[in-house]
């Protein structure tokens, strides 16, 4: 009786711990950016005029080159009429969005960015 007393509470261990373990995967993983079906959704912060009212994402630039760019880590394709936008210019250049810029973006039909909006912050202004 002792024994499956010690194995049922190894058991309940065992789960819990695989309980866990998904628990904190389902919720650290970040979505995957390559889906088809994009949502837009709203910044919290107010746009500058201008700027769209909904992007299909947003984040710190990590790498940016001639046809991919990494958001918060993640691999996306630029589309070859890709379009760079700041609060002072609607049309900039790209040697704007540099490593650390906060940007939002959105797709084209192919999964591709066509268009970067810059986003500055109140502290990153003064």
């Amino acid at each position: 009786m002792k024994r499956y007393r010690i194995l049922l509470k190894e058991m309940k261990t065992m789960l819990a711990l695989t309980g866990l373990v998904l628990f904190v995967i389902l919720f650290s993983v970040p979505p995957d950016c390559s889906s088809a079906d994009r949502e837009l959704f709203r910044p919290e912060w107010i746009m500058p005029e201008g700027y769209p009212e909904w992007f299909h994402g947003w984040g710190r630039i990590g790498y940016i080159g001639e046809d991919e760019i990494s958001i918060n880590d993640i691999h996306l394709r630029l589309s070859p009429f890709v379009t760079y936008h700041t609060p002072t210019e609607n049309y900039a250049r790209k040697d704007l969005f540099t490593k650390g810029k906060l940007v939002g973006f959105l797709f084209n039909e192919e999964n591709e960015i066509i268009s970067l909006w810059l986003i500055t912050m109140e502290e990153e202004r003064k």
